[in-house]
């Protein structure tokens, strides 16, 4: 638990990160969303996978 309270916690504000839009990828934003799924993955419950865009 101590992990994910960091993680859910972070010593961060509003002015860490860029103004919209941001770039897709290498952004602090895109790697905090994807942390999400990492850490829900351990979590009982149902995960969904959308598709790629073609």
């Amino acid at each position: 638990m101590p992990a994910r309270k960091r993680l859910l916690e972070p010593p961060l504000s509003f002015d860490d990160f860029p103004a919209e839009p941001i770039p897709a990828d290498e952004a602090l934003a895109h790697g905090l969303e994807r942390l999400l799924l990492i850490l829900a993955s351990d979590m009982p419950g149902r995960a969904y996978r959308l598709p790629l865009r073609p």
